[in-house]
């Protein structure tokens, strides 16, 4: 049965019971970056906080571009393959957004909200990975940056569970 949008019932209900699951998970990942007193603490927490934002599988953080990131979340959410992703976003790019940049936007508004980042629009563009985000909200908080570099820029060791 398809419901008002269009959508199956059942996919509906179950998009919603994850996406509840998702924003509990986020509350718990977001308290863990500011309670953060080391870049490790902060970097697993940010790496649960977007898979669970994006809805991605803990392999999928190998990713570190927004783009790629942003791009397996649509797919996954679409049933999808990022290649047929990206040939669809080829044609339907309004003004050179994309739903990858929408998604990164959105991760960085609900950071703001969460965590209490203060990052000015301007400043977006230039956080195309989210090694780049973990160091940006490291130096907001205080957060000893030292061997940093090597944690964020190797695949993701730290995220275990």
């Amino acid at each position: 049965m398809l419901n008002s949008m269009g959508i199956s019932s059942d996919i509906y209900s179950s998009n919603l019971e994850r996406f509840k699951d998702s924003e509990a998970a986020c509350k718990q990942f977001s308290a863990g970056m500011i309670a953060a007193k080391s870049y490790d603490e902060l970097w697993s927490n940010l790496q649960r906080y977007v898979q669970s934002k994006y809805q991605l599988h803990k392999e999928d953080l190998a990713l570190d571009g927004f783009n790629a990131l942003g791009q397996m979340s649509v797919a996954r959410s679409l049933g999808r393959t990022p290649t047929e992703l990206e040939m669809i976003e080829m044609k339907s790019k309004c003004n050179g957004t994309s739903p990858s940049l929408t998604k990164k936007l959105l991760l960085f508004i609900s950071l703001k909200r969460d965590i209490g980042l203060k990052l000015e629009p301007e400043e977006t563009p230039d956080i195309t990975k989210l090694s780049e985000l973990a160091l940006r909200i490291c130096a907001e908080f205080g957060i000893d940056v030292q061997n940093a570099e090597q944690g964020a820029s190797g695949p993701f060791e730290s995220l275990s569970s």
